[in-house]
């Protein structure tokens, strides 16, 4: 019958065994053929986790406040363009060629205002400790539809629908001892209407443990 591993599967419960492991064999080490010597690597090899943990948490939660901040400014940011942009549409000078030339006057799809038959999105995909982040070009569009398939898996599965950019795919790896291949696809969507083609397929190899 198989045995569980003595070591734990998760980074801080893997720190807390080490420190035991560290001072027990400082005590009882030269009993099993451990010099002091040897038994102190263990005591730096801990110490060293533990920094980088630490580094990981401050980062991770100097990137959350990152994205808050930019997710803040961007509302701003677009709140100030589409009223300067309202603004130009109702001056009595405004023309459609000028709309064009500023890049405020969106293409249409017969049946589908706003839409584009050709509309395909664009987006990166970037492997965090605990997330795939995946960074896309909203364009003129409301949103975007995310789909994904991994491992053995043959079809695509919706992940969602995603207002803002980025879209986070939280899942961590079936097995998170193995690295898995996930493929991602998008599509433009508008009032709730798929729009355009599907983007070019991303994949990532990736090690996405949630409890890291």
């Amino acid at each position: 019958m198989a045995r569980n591993d003595y070591l734990p599967g998760t980074d801080g419960e893997q720190l807390i065994w080490l420190g035991n492991f560290a001072r027990k064999l400082n005590s009882i080490g030269a009993t099993v053929g451990v010099t002091p010597e040897q038994a102190e690597q263990f005591e730096i090899v801990r110490a060293n986790f533990q920094s980088n943990l630490d580094t990981v948490a401050t980062k991770k939660s100097d990137y959350r406040s990152a994205v808050t901040r930019k997710d803040e400014q961007k509302v701003a940011m677009l709140k100030l363009i589409r009223d300067t942009v309202g603004r130009v549409k109702h001056h009595e000078n405004y023309t459609t060629a000028l709309g064009d030339e500023l890049g405020i006057v969106a293409p249409e799809t017969p049946g589908i205002p706003g839409g584009g038959a050709d509309a395909k999105p664009e987006f990166v995909a970037t492997q965090l400790a605990d997330r795939i982040r995946l960074d896309w070009i909203k364009s003129i569009y409301d949103s975007v539809i995310v789909q994904c398939k991994r491992g053995s898996e043959t079809t695509f599965t919706l992940l969602g629908a995603d207002m803002i950019s980025p879209f986070e795919d939280l899942r961590q790896n079936i097995n998170v001892a193995v690295p898995e291949v996930r493929i991602y696809r998008m599509r433009y969507a508008m009032k709730d209407i798929e729009i355009g083609q599907w983007s070019d397929e991303v994949r990532v190899a990736c090690m996405v443990d949630a409890s890291a």
